[in-house]
């Protein structure tokens, strides 16, 4: 088997790729590309077992055709020292697994393996149809993926939810770890013709959008069953295993009923947190809001280094005077992917979880022209009136206190019924015991 194709097109590929290729897998196998030639067209596979990818490129000169794998990293690294301009040609005996590669005069080789051992897709069964906009797509993927669960004993948290509403020709893309939740709703203008849901894992998400910066088309066809989902992206196909774990039931815990409404300029909150932040302690990276009229001001404090900062920002305020505490960083992951002008805060008490608007959405659009709605609940943190990270130097005592601050967060959340996959799963338990087991899977 032989065939050429110029370096820059076959590393424009492989570079994507090589994001998913697994650099110690519990298989080895995957730990490789796999070629697999039919006339001009060659087909190069990744795997990481849970997301597989296909792309298809021509090539040249091609003399008989073939399976085999090559070491993605290895493959990867090599091309990276070609110049753009250059040509390779791959060789392979019959029943030879060792790869020749050529540029120009000079040769290179590798030991491959049997490409029967490479893991095949499984069919999708039972699978419906969605095409979605690329430009919703990728900021649905952006406005969410900050906010799911790194708890490997959440496997249900460790996605993003999709659900689709013919009726209402929406589609809901939702995410929690617990003590943030964010709900991102794309409006159509026509029906999909399908109704489901699927549970797509934060890494694929991550790749996938990485994939739609550079895809031309303006929509994206999802094929879906309960188990697998296969993304269509021109000449790449993206294939996914769902998680099947049941998500939990986050219209419960949404509430819109807060007394407290702050409007404030996102990039001057964004800048401002960014300065505190810099001075708050370093385990907890609490910073305090305190809202007087229309003026905010957040402060934080380490004692520990006996450092502090406090600053101001004017503000539109409809409600009572308060003082609430949050993570500064869960605040500004919510807040930067954001492209409003304006964000629009509500509180209800300090222990209860505040709600994060784009004020622009709801300013400007009316409930016939939205496209998008953004909706992001933070739980606050417990307000000090000290803040000692102890000795910081000591990375045990950090970790200490960190596990500290967590464990306040989701007892805080359990008592306020609010975002919790526990106490949720209790009352879907007591809500849903006579629903059958094929009503959380896909319905058309």
């Amino acid at each position: 088997m032989k065939f050429t194709i110029d370096v820059s097109d076959l590393l424009s590929e492989v570079a994507l790729l090589h994001k998913i290729v697994p650099k110690a897998a519990g298989f080895p196998i995957l730990e490789n590309l796999l070629f697999h030639l039919k006339g001009n067209l060659l087909k190069i596979t990744a795997s990481d077992h849970q997301t597989t990818v296909e792309t298809e490129i021509s090539v040249r000169e091609v003399e008989e055709e073939g399976d085999f794998v090559v070491p993605g990293e290895i493959l990867y690294n090599a091309l990276n020292k070609f110049h753009s301009g250059d040509t390779i040609g791959f060789s392979l005996e019959k029943g030879s697994y060792k790869l020749e590669m050529t540029v120009g005069e000079n040769s290179y080789h590798v030991a491959t393996e049997d490409p029967e051992e490479y893991p095949v897709l499984p069919e999708l069964d039972r699978s419906l149809s969605v095409q979605l906009p690329v430009k919703y797509l990728k900021a649905a993927i952006q406005n969410t993926l900050y906010a799911i669960s790194q708890d490997e004993i959440r496997p249900a948290m460790a996605g993003v939810l999709v659900e689709i509403e013919d009726d209402n020709r929406v589609v809901y893309f939702v995410s929690t770890d617990g003590h943030r939740l964010v709900k991102y709703t794309v409006h159509l203008k026509e029906g999909t013709g399908t109704s489901g849901r699927m549970v797509i894992p934060g890494k694929t998400l991550s790749f996938l959008k990485s994939v739609l910066d550079s895809h031309e088309e303006e929509h994206v066809k999802i094929d879906f069953s309960p188990s697998n989902a296969v993304f269509h992206l021109g000449s790449r196909q993206l294939s996914v295993r769902l998680i099947e774990e049941r998500f939990p039931d986050y219209k419960r815990v949404v509430q819109v009923d807060n007394k407290n409404k702050v409007v404030v300029f996102r990039k001057e909150l964004i800048n401002c947190l960014d300065r505190v932040l810099v001075f708050a302690n370093r385990a907890t990276k609490q910073v305090s809001f305190l809202l007087e009229g229309n003026k905010l001001e957040l402060s934080a404090e380490d004692l520990d280094y006996s450092r502090g900062a406090s600053e101001a920002l004017v503000c539109r305020h409809d409600g009572e005077n308060i003082r609430i505490g949050f993570n500064a960083t869960f605040l500004l992951d919510a807040l930067k992917p954001l492209g409003s002008e304006e964000i629009e805060f509500q509180f209800d008490l300090p222990e209860k979880a505040a709600v994060l608007l784009p004020r622009d959405t709801l300013d400007e659009e009316s409930e016939e022209e939205k496209k998008e709605d953004i909706f992001a609940m933070i739980m606050p943190i417990m307000l000090s009136s000290t803040t000692s990270s102890r000795d910081t130097k000591n990375e045990k005592d950090d970790e200490d206190e960190i596990e500290e601050e967590d464990e306040i967060d989701e007892d805080e959340i359990e008592e306020e019924d609010e975002i919790d996959e526990d106490e949720i799963e209790e009352e879907i338990e007591d809500e849903d015991e006579e629903v059958e087991d094929g009503e959380a899977e896909n319905k058309e």
